[in-house]
């Protein structure tokens, strides 16, 4: 796994990872709007929806804005910010890479923080190695930054502290993992039977409750990449 401080803006004459034809994840740089990115507000009540923001960028001129608040309240004290996207693919891509930004970030409780998810979903066959139940999606979760310890416990997600318990702020932060290698230290093997991809790059808080402190930040992500680039090869 690997994260990484971007002081400037990548070098014109050099191809970047996330301009490369294998890249899965169309709309990369957010520079086309916000298609084919979307928030989860229509299946999860946890939801809050992203932005597009025209102020900051790593390259070009958007990125994914994320406002984070405690505003809002609900029972459960959890709120989700994220630019989600579903792939069809049975194919298991060997990495995944991007940058992420955070302006303003308040901590106003332990369990806030920032991650990339990669869910499998199933076939009809579910994954036996690990699960009874056919309809279990896989996931891993590379933590960012915020936390180091798991928010919860949730029976099929593993859970990999790739960055500081401290919010790096005001600066471009790159991160960069290898799938195949993840999966096979967490789960135990490299899948290669499931029906699709979820990728989430999200910012959150669970547990929150009146009397903790206020919740804020702006967290940003761009120049995002899934495909098949070997890992270290640079972004």
């Amino acid at each position: 796994m690997s994260l990484a401080f971007s002081a400037c803006q990548p070098k014109p004459s050099i191809q970047n990872r996330w301009e490369r034809g294998d890249n899965l994840l169309e709309n990369a740089s957010f520079e086309n709007g916000r298609a084919p990115w979307v928030s989860l507000t229509d299946s999860s009540p946890f939801w809050r929806d992203f932005d597009l923001s025209d102020t900051v960028a790593h390259s070009g001129r958007h990125s994914a804005r994320l406002p984070l608040d405690s505003l809002r309240q609900n029972q459960s004290g959890t709120w989700v910010w994220g630019v989600a996207r579903d792939i069809e693919t049975d194919h298991l891509p060997r990495t995944v890479s991007g940058f992420f930004h955070v302006h303003g970030w308040q901590q106003g409780t332990p369990n806030q923080y920032l991650q990339a998810i990669v869910l499998l979903m199933p076939t009809e066959e579910g994954f036996p190695q690990v699960f009874d139940d056919p309809i279990v999606p896989l996931q891993l979760s590379w933590v960012l930054g915020g936390i180091n310890r798991e928010p919860f416990y949730i029976q099929n997600r593993k859970f990999i502290f790739a960055g500081d318990l401290e919010v790096p702020q005001d600066r471009w932060v790159g991160f960069e993992f290898d799938l195949h290698r993840d999966f096979k230290e967490q789960w135990g093997f490299v899948p290669e039977k499931f029906a699709k991809i979820r990728i989430i790059f999200e910012a959150r808080y669970d547990g929150w409750q009146l009397g903790q402190g206020e919740v804020s930040g702006d967290v940003f992500y761009d120049d995002l990449y899934l495909g098949d680039a070997p890992f270290g090869d640079g972004q």
